[in-house]
C-alpha cells in the first residue's frame, strides 16, 4: 500500500501517544456505551479530569490492505472522518524498517455550540506481520498559522490498531482522548467525542466497499519490505 503509509494515519487524524492501554485491557476497565452495527464504543474516565477517553472497535469485511488503502487516500479524509474540515500532510512518511513517522495538520468543524478547532499532530507507528499500529499526538509547534476564530488543540491523542483476522476480515480499533481547550462543559464535549469513534468506524466500513480501494489493494506493498 503505497509504502506503508504515508500515513496510516492520519487519519487520523482527528482525532496518541499517551500510552493507551491494550485493547483487551481497556475493554475490561471501561464502560460499554454503544453496541450497534457491529461497532462497540467504550469510555474510560481520565484521572484528574471530568473528561473521558473513548474507544471504538469493530470488524471490517475487507482485507487489511483494502482498509489501509482507504487511510492512504488523503483527499477523501474529509468525506468520512467525522467532523474533519481540512486535512493535509506536513511532513511525509519517514520509514525505517518496520517503524514510521510523519506530521499532519487538520481542522475540524464540530456541531454547534462548539467552535472550530485545528491541530498539528505527529504520527508514529509500527508494522509487523498482518498488523499496523499508529499513534498520534498533538504538537505544540506553530508551523501552521492559526486561523481566525479557531482554537488550536494541543492536548489531543488517538490510536489506531489494524489487524488481519482472515483474508477478508480485519479488526480495527480507534481510541481518542482530548482536552477541547477553551470553555466547553463536559456534558457537551463528552457526547461529541463519544460519537466521533462510532461514526468514523461506521463510515470506514462503508468506504472499503468502493471498487477503487479493492482494486488498489491488489498492488499494495503495505505488508512487504520496501
Amino acid at each position: 500500500m503505497k509504502c506503508i503509509f504515508h500515513s496510516i494515519l492520519v487519519m487520523l487524524l482527528v482525532s496518541t501517544v499517551l500510552f493507551l492501554p491494550s485493547s483487551n485491557a481497556m475493554e475490561q476497565q471501561c464502560e460499554l456505551l454503544q453496541n450497534k452495527h457491529g461497532i462497540k464504543v467504550y469510555k474510560k474516565h481520565i484521572e484528574g479530569s471530568n473528561l473521558y477517553e473513548f474507544k471504538g472497535v469493530t470488524v471490517v469485511n475487507a482485507k487489511i490492505a483494502t482498509v489501509v488503502e482507504v487511510l492512504l487516500d488523503f483527499k477523501a479524509m474529509t468525506k468520512w472522518i467525522v467532523f474533519i474540515e481540512e486535512f493535509r500532510v506536513l511532513k511525509g512518511l519517514d520509514r525505517k524498517d518496520n517503524y514510521f513517522n510523519m506530521s499532519v495538520y487538520f481542522s475540524i468543524d464540530p456541531p454547534w455550540p462548539v467552535s472550530n478547532r485545528d491541530c498539528i499532530m505527529k504520527l508514529t507507528g509500527e508494522l509487523s506481520n498482518n498488523k499496523v499500529t499508529a499513534d498520534a499526538l498533538a504538537s505544540r509547534e506553530q508551523i501552521v498559522p492559526l486561523k481566525k476564530g479557531y482554537i488550536r488543540l494541543t492536548n489531543l491523542s488517538n490510536k489506531w490498531v489494524i489487524e488481519s483476522i482472515t483474508d477478508d476480515k480485519t479488526s480495527v480499533s480507534y481510541s481518542v482522548r482530548v482536552d477541547p481547550e477553551g470553555y466547553i462543559p463536559a456534558w457537551i464535549i463528552n457526547p461529541f467525542i463519544k460519537n466521533q469513534p462510532f461514526y468514523t468506524l461506521y463510515n470506514l466500513k462503508q468506504m472499503v466497499k468502493f471498487p477503487k480501494y479493492i482494486k488498489a489493494e491488489n498492488s499494495s506493498k503495505l505488508l512487504t519490505a520496501e
